[in-house]
């Protein structure tokens, strides 16, 4: 994802595999995406995306996709560095 800094902690960014553009917020160890409104970029379905890097080693992302108000998945990974 290429991202741009816009604001305090603020973030937009895009990506080849995602229509449209994301907003991001930083806050402590927590960061979160969402895609932007179809006005300001359009959209298929609606991404909530949490990552947080819990220590140095492990980084759990957590993410929602929802298109007309329905949820349809709600995803967790967690990512561990070897080593």
């Amino acid at each position: 994802m290429d991202h741009q800094p816009y604001g305090h902690r603020s973030y937009t960014g895009v990506a080849a595999d995602v229509v449209g553009q994301a907003a991001g917020q930083a806050a402590g160890n927590a960061r979160q995406w969402k895609q932007l409104p179809p006005e300001q970029g359009g959209h298929q379905v609606d991404l909530d995306d949490w990552m947080h890097l819990i220590d140095d080693d492990t980084l759990m992302n957590r993410f929602e996709i929802r298109k007309f108000g329905i949820r349809f998945a709600d995803i967790t990974i967690t990512f561990r560095r070897r080593g």
